[in-house]
Formats: C-alpha cells, structure tokens, sequence
C-alpha cells in the first residue's frame, strides 16, 4: 500500500510534446540572444552611455526622432556591452559564440532522449570558464587596448595576466596560457592547434605567415590523429560496457 501511495504521489513525467516545445522554445531564444549580443558587441560605440561611461549625449530636441545611441540594440545593448568589455575586454565575444553553441546542441538533442548529468554540465561550465580566463590574460598579454578602457582583456585579463607575469614572466606565462586554450578549446577540434602554434611563433618573434608552410603535412597528420583518438574512444567504450554488463546484477544468473 506504501508503495502504491508513493508511486500516486510522484510528479508525473512531462509529456512528449511539452518537452518537444520547451526545446524548441529555448532554440529560439538562445538563437535571438546569440544574435543581439552580438550585434550589441560589434557596433559598440565608446561615446555611448554605459556601465562605465555616462555619456555626453545632449537630450533630444521636442519632436526629434534621431537616435543618440550608436548601438544596434539601443540604450540597453549599449550597456551591456560596455559591461562585457569592461570585465573581459575583446573575448567577450566568447559570450554570443556559447550561446550559439547552446542553441546548436538544443538544435541536435531533438528526437534524442539523453538524461543530462550534473558532473556533464559542471565540466562544462568549468571549461568555458577556464577557456575565457586564459583567452583575457593573453588578450591583456598581447593586444592594445585601443578604444577599450580597462585593456584588451578587462578586469579578468588584467588580474590573471599580472599573475601570470609575475610568477612566469611574459614568455612562460604565454606559453602555459596557450597550453590552456589548447587543451580547453582546441582539443576537440580538427586543425584547431594552428591558432596555439601561430601564438607560440608570435611570442618567438617567429612571423606567423610561416604556418602556411606546414598546413599540407599537418592535414595528414591531422587525420591520423583524429583516427588514434576516435580509435581509443572507442575501445575504451567498449570495454566499459563489457565491464558494466558483466558487474549487472543478472549477468551472474544469465
């Protein structure tokens, strides 16, 4: 009776349809927010009012209907995206790019039940913020800050970027930094370590037009790297599930 009562008691799963409309509701919005933060971001204007500047527009004279605002998004757009670049300076253009990714994967889970992990969506998380601290401190590193007011890499590239120079000078603090992004954003994408070696020339003095040279041999060995890696996935599934399906509770009757 017990466990009748608590099955009556549990919240009844969330129909097909509901899911299918919430999934597709957050493609949408993740699509529009992906776009408009980064038009926000591209037509920033240093003389419009924000987080960090109040501006010296003049107010608008009685029946005038020209914009004071430079921002494709308006008053609003303009503020948050002086905020981003005052707090992570041009990698905050990391923010619409996430957000597009978010919508891409909504996109792919259609049709796919797969149950979200929290360990999943920690490591994530994590990584994104790992891959934007280190993608500041080389933005503070190596580029101006040009119209910017708080350096290339905002508070947090210039908070880690003076660490990572103090405790590495410029040349160690570069190369752990690329190591990073390497392992962080590069890792699952083919051809993405061509970026890492053209910052680890730059930081030699090396020109980096030099990549060009070895874009043919890195195709080769390109593929024949993602064939080890996409081979030892693999296997290592394989023998995971091996493992699992003996270590079951009916292996041992079966």
């Amino acid at each position: 009776m017990a466990e009748s009562a608590a099955k009556n008691d549990a919240p009844a799963p969330l129909s097909e349809a509901l899911k299918r409309g919430l999934r597709e509701g957050g493609v949408i919005l993740f699509g529009v927010l992906a776009i408009m933060l980064l038009a926000a971001l591209s037509t920033w204007n240093p003389s419009d009012p924000g987080f960090t500047y109040t501006g010296a527009v003049e107010p608008l004279a009685v029946g005038g209907d020209a914009d004071p605002v430079h921002n494709l998004i308006g008053r609003q757009g303009a503020w948050l995206a002086d905020t981003l670049f005052f707090l992570f300076g041009r990698p905050a253009f990391l923010f619409p790019l996430m957000l597009g990714a978010a919508c891409l994967w909504l996109h792919r889970q259609r049709g796919v039940d797969t149950p979200s992990s929290r360990i999943g969506t920690l490591l994530r998380v994590g990584g994104f913020v790992v891959m934007l601290a280190a993608g500041c401190a080389l933005a503070s590193l190596h580029w101006s800050a040009g119209s910017l007011r708080q350096g290339a890499g905002g508070v947090l590239g210039s908070v880690v970027g003076d660490w990572m120079r103090g405790n590495f000078n410029f040349v160690g603090g570069t190369l752990l930094l690329l190591a990073v992004l390497g392992a962080v954003a590069a890792a699952g994408i083919p051809g993405g370590s061509l970026p890492i070696i053209a910052g680890l020339l730059i930081t030699f003095g090396i020109p980096p037009e030099g990549i060009g040279i070895v874009l043919g041999a890195d195709r080769l060995l390109d593929m024949t790297r993602t064939m080890v890696n996409v081979g030892a996935d693999m296997a290592t599934t394989a023998v995971v599930d091996s493992l699992e399906h003996k270590d079951a509770p009916g292996s041992a009757s079966a």
